[in-house]
């Protein structure tokens, strides 16, 4: 059951570094505030900011949102620990620091 977590943990960033930020950028908006109030909220260009700091397009991901800064290092190590949980979990093997474990 790990193994499936982890394939779908890896298949996540790939599928979202593989779509062009282009057809990101031309897609329309799914942001509820702003389709309601026409005023953008904080987190809105965040999608298409996550796409251009995966493509490595830093300048872009700022100009869609600033608060790409904190949220694309902390997403990174969010997936990373949970990347790492189920592979220790597919592998038999316990996080260090359990009682039980290593």
């Amino acid at each position: 059951m790990a193994g499936g977590g982890l394939a779908v943990l890896l298949a996540i960033p790939a599928a979202m570094a593989a779509v062009p930020t282009d057809a990101l950028a031309s897609a329309p908006t799914l942001c509820l505030w702003k389709l309601a109030f026409d005023v953008e909220c904080p987190g809105c260009g965040m999608g298409r900011a996550l796409s251009c700091w995966l493509h490595l397009d830093f300048a872009r991901a700022w100009a869609y949102n600033r608060l790409i800064v904190v949220v694309g290092p902390l997403l990174a190590v969010l997936w990373m620990r949970g990347a790492w949980a189920l592979w220790r979990a597919a592998r038999g093997g316990q996080w260090c620091g359990d009682e039980d474990g290593a």
